[in-house]
C-alpha cells in the first residue's frame, strides 16, 4: 500500500544517500592531516592548482559559449520562423553535441597525439588539449540544459522581437540571457566542476612542466604519499563544490540551485 511505497522510498533514498555521502566523508576525514598545511607551501601543489582553476574556468566559459551555438542552431532548424522546420537537420546538431560521449577521453587523446605528432610538441600543447578534451566532455550536458529554454524563449518572442525590430545584442540582453540566466549558471558550474576533476587526456600529456590536481594526486598516490594525496584529494572535493555553487550562483542569478 502506501505506507509501503514510502518506506521503500525512503529506504532507497537512505541507500542512495549512504552510497554517496561515505565515500565524500572518508575523502574529508582522510584529508584531515598535518600534510594539507603544508600543500601551500608545495611549489608542485601551487602549479597544479593555478593549471586547474585556469583550465576549469576557461573550460566553463568556452562550454557556455559552444553550448549556446549549438542551442541556436538547434533553434533556428525547429522554428518555423526562422528556415521553415527542417528537423532533418537536427540530427547533425544533436550528433556534434553528443558525440564525445562515445569517444573515451583517453581515446581522444591518442587521436590528438597521432594528429599533432609530426606537426608540433604535443607536450607543449598539453594546456590547449587538456582543456578541448574537457570542453568536449561537458558539451552535451551543457547543451542538453540550455537547448530546453533557449527553443522554448524563441517559439514565444521570436514574432514579437521582429515587430518590435529587436535584434542581435540588444535580444541578447533583454530576452535571451534572462530567460537562459538560470540554465547557462547551471551549465557553466558543471562544466567547471568537471573540468576540476577530470583526470582524462592529463594522463597521457602531464609532465613536470603541466601537472593539475588530479595529476598530481595520482603522482603522489603512485609514490606511496598517502597523506599528501588524501590531502589533495580534500582540495579537489573542496574545490569542486566551491566552483559548483559559487559559478551557479553568480552567472545564474541569486535564485540559481532553488
Amino acid at each position: 500500500g502506501a505506507r509501503g511505497a514510502r518506506v521503500a522510498d525512503g529506504l532507497t533514498g537512505l541507500v542512495a544517500a549512504g552510497v554517496v555521502a561515505a565515500p565524500l566523508a572518508a575523502i574529508v576525514m582522510g584529508g584531515l592531516r598535518p600534510q594539507l598545511l603544508a600543500l601551500p607551501g608545495d611549489p608542485a601543489f601551487r602549479g597544479a592548482l593555478a593549471a586547474s582553476v585556469a583550465i576549469a574556468l576557461v573550460s566553463s566559459v568556452v562550454t557556455c559559449l559552444m553550448a549556446w551555438g549549438i542551442a541556436e542552431a538547434r533553434r533556428t532548424l525547429l522554428l518555423p520562423t526562422r528556415l521553415g522546420r527542417r528537423p532533418w537537420a537536427v540530427g547533425f546538431v544533436d550528433l556534434a553535441a553528443t558525440v564525445y560521449l562515445a569517444v573515451p577521453a583517453i581515446v581522444f587523446g591518442v587521436g590528438m597525439f597521432l594528429l599533432l605528432r609530426g606537426w608540433a610538441d604535443t607536450f607543449a600543447l598539453a594546456p590547449a588539449l587538456v582543456l578541448a578534451a574537457n570542453v568536449l566532455l561537458s558539451l552535451p550536458f551543457a547543451a542538453r540544459v540550455v537547448q530546453g529554454r533557449l527553443a522554448e524563449n524563441g517559439a514565444r518572442y521570436d514574432r514579437l522581437c521582429a515587430s518590435l525590430g529587436i535584434t542581435g545584442r540588444a535580444r541578447l540582453r533583454l530576452v535571451e540571457f534572462p530567460a537562459v540566466r538560470r540554465e547557462l549558471g547551471f551549465a557553466a558550474a558543471l562544466a567547471a566542476a568537471l573540468s576540476v576533476g577530470d583526470m582524462g587526456v592529463i594522463a597521457l600529456f602531464g609532465s613536470d612542466a603541466f601537472r593539475t590536481l588530479p595529476w598530481l594526486l595520482y603522482l603522489r598516490s603512485g609514490q606511496y604519499q598517502g597523506g599528501e594525496a588524501a590531502a589533495i584529494a580534500l582540495v579537489l572535493l573542496a574545490l569542486s563544490l566551491a566552483f559548483f555553487a559559487g559559478i551557479e550562483r553568480l552567472v545564474g542569478g541569486r535564485d540559481a540551485g532553488r
